[in-house]
């Protein structure tokens, strides 16, 4: 249900009290320049209970009306914007973002010191160019996904720890020889499980390691940002 039908019903005498606020809340929902909380507590600030029909009707004409003067301003906003495209610059400068950051109440009516809420410009592409985390989606989708690099060495030396000593314990009961036999066995088998282990390593293990570790960095980072811009999100607009 679109904004102008909202309207009509919360302006129309017939609908109950109860629909006709509904309808205003859902009104906030769509256009809320000050977050939807805050865009509410200002409409009661302005005209009073809004449970009350007298007063619902102008605060439901006053976000209409300032809704209309908005998207007039948006629409000279991306003109500009195709204008600046055509020229090359494919992103808005911050000059141009800073004039509707210090906006008020779009149409007039509010106090100076009131600003628009930054997620609802950014809501309508009024927003300087940030990396973050943008940028960092990116890099997550250029990690380079890389396994432990010893994995087998490992393998080597858990299967060599299990099979030698059965080994040992099967020349011993079979052939029973004699302790001399039994200590050359165990000492060849320590020479040659670590001789095993390390010729299974992966040329370049350090290499593959440190890009391991970037890779943990990298997603960590795009984790907290994303966290802080969830953060920012429910500070600055509140559906």
């Amino acid at each position: 249900m679109g904004f102008e039908r909202n309207a009509r019903i919360a302006r129309d005498p017939a609908r109950s009290p109860a629909d006709r606020i509904r309808a205003l809340r859902r009104c906030v929902s769509s256009y809320a320049p000050y977050g939807y909380t805050a865009t509410l507590d200002y409409l009661r600030e302005r005209f009073g209970p809004l449970e009350d029909p007298a007063r619902l009707v102008p605060a439901v004409e006053a976000l209409t009306a300032s809704r209309e003067a908005w998207l007039a301003e948006v629409a000279v906003f991306a003109d500009h914007r195709r204008a600046a495209k055509a020229r090359g610059r494919r992103r808005p400068a911050a000059a141009e973002v800073a004039l509707y950051r210090s906006t008020g109440w779009p149409g007039g009516g509010a106090a100076a010191d009131r600003v628009v809420s930054p997620v609802f410009l950014r809501s309508y592409g009024i927003a300087v160019w940030e990396p973050v985390p943008v940028n960092h989606r990116r890099r997550l989708r250029r990690v380079r996904r890389v396994a432990w690099p010893f994995t087998l060495p490992a393998t080597v030396l858990g299967v060599g720890l299990v099979l030698l000593p059965m080994l040992g314990l099967a020349l011993r009961a079979v052939f029973n020889p004699p302790p001399i036999a039994l200590w050359s066995f165990v000492l060849t088998a320590l020479v040659a499980l670590p001789v095993a282990v390390v010729s299974q390593a992966p040329p370049g293990s350090l290499r593959l390691r440190a890009v391991h570790a970037r890779n943990r960095r990298v997603v960590a980072a795009a984790e907290a940002a994303e966290r802080r811009l969830a953060l920012d999100r429910s500070k600055t607009f509140h559906l």
